[in-house]
C-alpha cells in the first residue's frame, strides 16, 4: 500500500505533462533536449524547466500542456470556470520562458465554422477546442465541436502560428 501511494504522485505528475503517444521529442545533436514539468494546483498552472520554476497560467479548473516537437512552444489545454474549453500556445521567448502568444486565426474560428454551417456564432451551445496533434513547430490540428439547436459542429482543422 505505501509503495502504491509513493507511486501514485509519481504518476500523476507525468500524466500532467502531457506526455501521450503522439508526443515524440525530436532534436539534434546541437539542441537541448526538451524536458519541463507542468502543475495544476488549486486552479494555477507551473512550469517547471531548466529556467525554475513560474506560474504559467491561474484562471482555470484544468490543464493539458502538450510541447511541440522541438519544446519552442507548447500548446495548454484550458478548462475554463465556465466549463468553455480552450487551446492557448505559448512560444518559448529569448529569456527561456514560456509566454502566450495568440495565434492571428483563433478569433474567426467559430465565425468561419458557424458560417460554412448555415447558422449564426450566437446560436452555439457548449463549444470546445481540443488540441490533437502538432505537425511541426508551427502548425497545430485542433478539433471545434459545438452544438446549435439540432445542428452540430465536429471540424478537425489546422492553424499555422507566425
Amino acid at each position: 500500500m505505501n509503495r502504491l501511494l509513493l507511486i501514485l504522485p509519481l504518476f500523476i505528475l507525468l500524466h500532467g505533462c502531457g506526455i501521450d503517444g503522439g508526443i515524440t521529442n525530436r532534436t539534434t545533436a546541437a539542441e537541448a533536449p526538451l524536458s519541463f514539468v507542468s502543475e495544476v494546483r488549486d486552479g494555477e498552472l507551473y512550469i517547471e524547466d531548466e529556467k525554475g520554476r513560474y506560474r504559467l497560467a491561474d484562471d482555470a479548473l484544468d490543464y493539458r500542456v502538450v510541447p511541440s516537437p522541438k519544446g519552442s512552444r507548447i500548446a495548454v489545454e484550458t478548462m475554463l470556470l465556465s466549463n468553455l474549453t480552450v487551446v492557448r500556445f505559448y512560444e518559448k521567448g529569448s529569456d527561456g520562458r514560456y509566454r502566450y502568444k495568440e495565434p492571428p486565426d483563433v478569433s474567426n474560428l467559430w465565425e468561419r465554422a458557424a458560417e460554412e454551417m448555415g447558422f449564426d456564432t450566437e446560436d452555439l451551445r457548449y463549444p470546445r477546442v481540443k488540441f490533437l496533434r502538432w505537425e511541426d513547430e508551427k502548425r497545430a490540428y485542433l478539433n471545434l465541436s459545438a452544438a446549435a439547436g439540432k445542428k452540430k459542429i465536429d471540424r478537425n482543422i489546422t492553424i499555422t502560428l507566425p
